[in-house]
This record gives structure tokens, C-alpha cells and sequence, in this order.
């Protein structure tokens, strides 16, 4: 049981905490999850939850063994669920170079491009025009690492479970067939 003094103090270190306090800063941290839609589990949509169950009938080799089914559909839902991140880090590389969707120059690209010219000396702007696209291309990959560390969050967490489902459907496999 905490004492009163440890009850005032975790309240006023709370007072201080470093969250949004306005409603459009809490507005936008409640979007921050749906930002690339991996967060949303992958279930939620019927036709991939028909896939995923397709995927595990064939993983259970007909074999309707309530335990080993279940880790059978984890194991495709994670399938299923690292395609999607890979997905989403082929399309963020993608958007981030500029290979697809609107010819928009990468994030940072006109603050690297202002900062360059203005250390410049007069006159030479044009040939050093190379470096700054070179720059803005290091921006961009700086930027698509930092996008690629959020992903692999994710990619952690599924491979997890992965193997955790694994070892559970090959235990629950070797058990089903020493009963038979």
C-alpha cells in the first residue's frame, strides 16, 4: 500500500508530464497510431480475414485441432501481416525518392536547399546546384532511416509472435500425433 507522502508526489510529478494539453495536440497524438494503419490489426478487414483462414486450413493440414488451428492462424495472420510492413517500407522508400506518386522534392528538401544557398558565396550558386540535390537526396535517406526504425517496431513485434506461434504449433503438432 503506498503511503500518503508517495501518493502526493506521483500526482504532482504527473502535473508535469510532457503530453499534449491543448485539444488539437491531443487530436493529433490520437491519430499518431493510425499514421501508416499497421497499428490496426489485420483482421479487422473481412476479405484478409477469409485469406487468413484459407492459409491456416492449408498450414493445419486439415488436422481441426481447436489449439493447433489457432496457432496455425496466428502464424498466417503474421504472414500476412509482414507482407503489409513490407509493403509500407517499399512505398515509403518509394515516396520518399520521388519514384512514384506527386513530383513533391522529399521533406527538409527547401530548408536544405535555402540553408546551402545562403552560405554560398554570390555567383556560385549554379555550380554547386549538384551538391545541393546531393543533399537533399542524404535528407531523404536520413529521413526514410528514421521512417524505416518506426517500421521495424512492428516487424519485431510480428516476427515475436511468429516464433512464439511456431514452437506453440509444433508442440501441439508432435502432441497430436503421439495421440494418434
Amino acid at each position: 500500500m503506498s503511503s500518503e507522502r508517495r501518493i502526493v508526489a506521483n500526482k504532482r510529478n504527473a502535473q508535469q508530464s510532457r503530453g499534449p494539453r491543448t485539444p488539437a495536440g491531443k487530436a493529433r497524438a490520437s491519430r499518431n497510431s493510425l499514421r501508416h494503419g499497421l497499428a490496426v490489426g489485420i483482421l479487422m478487414d473481412p476479405m484478409v480475414s477469409a485469406e487468413v483462414d484459407s492459409l491456416a486450413q492449408a498450414l493445419a493440414e486439415g488436422d481441426h485441432d481447436g489449439a493447433l488451428f489457432a496457432q496455425a492462424r496466428i502464424i498466417a495472420e503474421v504472414k500476412l501481416d509482414l507482407e503489409r510492413i513490407q509493403v509500407a517500407k517499399v512505398s515509403l522508400m518509394n515516396l520518399q525518392l520521388g519514384l512514384v506518386g506527386p513530383s513533391v522534392p522529399p521533406p527538409g528538401a527547401e530548408l536544405a536547399g535555402a540553408c546551402i544557398q545562403e552560405h554560398l558565396p554570390d555567383g556560385e550558386g549554379d555550380e554547386h546546384k549538384e551538391d545541393v540535390q546531393s543533399d537533399v537526396l542524404g535528407m531523404a535517406m536520413i529521413n526514410i532511416v528514421l521512417q524505416f526504425a518506426k517500421l521495424h517496431r512492428y516487424e519485431r513485434r510480428a516476427r515475436s509472435r511468429c516464433k512464439r506461434a511456431m514452437r506453440n504449433y509444433l508442440a501441439h503438432k508432435e502432441i497430436s500425433t503421439a495421440i494418434r
